[in-house]
């Protein structure tokens, strides 16, 4: 694989997780509500912090691939 084709692959599979996680806590919040969890609301509001941390990493698959100007050389020149 070429390092266009891993950064792609890497994009959807954070995309995927992303899809995931928020299925994941919309089942988190109605079993929790229905089932007057505090513990379970708790654990989506950890889930919450992975969402964070995977909109972090696609900010940061774009944001790599700006061009390097002078006025913004991002360390390169």
């Amino acid at each position: 694989m070429d390092g266009c084709s891993e950064r792609s692959a890497s994009i959807w599979k954070l995309w995927g997780l992303l899809i995931l996680c928020f299925i994941i806590m919309g089942v988190e919040v109605f079993g929790g509500i229905k089932a007057n969890s505090l513990a379970i609301l708790t654990n989506t509001a950890y889930l919450l912090s992975d969402v964070a941390a995977f909109v972090i990493s696609l900010f940061s698959f774009w944001a790599s691939g700006w061009e390097a100007t002078l006025r913004q050389s991002y360390g390169i020149f």
